[in-house]
Order: C-alpha cells, then structure tokens, then sequence
C-alpha cells in the first residue's frame, strides 16, 4: 500500500493469517521521516510488538505491548484495534 500526501510516499506491507484463533499480523512500513528503514510490527496471541528504526543504524529495539493488560495505557488504545480485527476474523468478506 501507499499514501502519498506532499509529494512524500509512505509504503507499507505485511501479511495477516487467519488460520489460528485469532489474527497474526506482520507488517512494515517506510516513510520519508524514518529514511531507509522500517517501523516493523507483529501482532501474536494477543500481544502487539513493535521495532521503531534506530537514529543511528544499529539494529531496532522491538517493544512488548500486551493487549489484554487492562493497566498498560498503549494497550487500551491498541486493544480496541485487536478487537475489531479479530470482529472481522469472523465474517467472509474479510477473509483473504
């Protein structure tokens, strides 16, 4: 996929697998901003990761989001998200 908006193109791909009880997600995307390398995000067993790029090129720290911890504030707003994926997990236009 890609947006551009001012003339700057942001790319992003990835790949859902509905076989198991809920999504797996695996994605990337590049935008000018983080220059040539990738916001990474995987989305397993109710638990989101994320690897942001390194300002200095070394290899990307990955972050452990737990959807499901009702006290962890980046859960909540990424929860509602988890939710609504695995909503559409259930009807047929939405399968791949």
């Amino acid at each position: 996929m890609q947006l551009v908006n001012s003339g700057l193109a942001t790319t992003s791909d990835g790949h859902v697998d509905y076989t198991g009880d809920e999504p797996a997600i695996s994605m990337s995307m590049r935008a000018p901003a983080i220059g040539d390398q990738a916001i990474e995000t995987r989305l397993l067993d109710a638990t989101m990761y994320l690897a942001f790029p390194s300002r200095k090129g070394t290899s990307s720290t990955w972050y452990k989001v737990d959807l499901d911890d009702p006290d962890n504030p980046p859960a909540d707003i990424l929860g509602g998200w988890r939710h609504s994926t695995h909503a559409r997990r259930s009807s047929p236009s939405a399968r791949p």
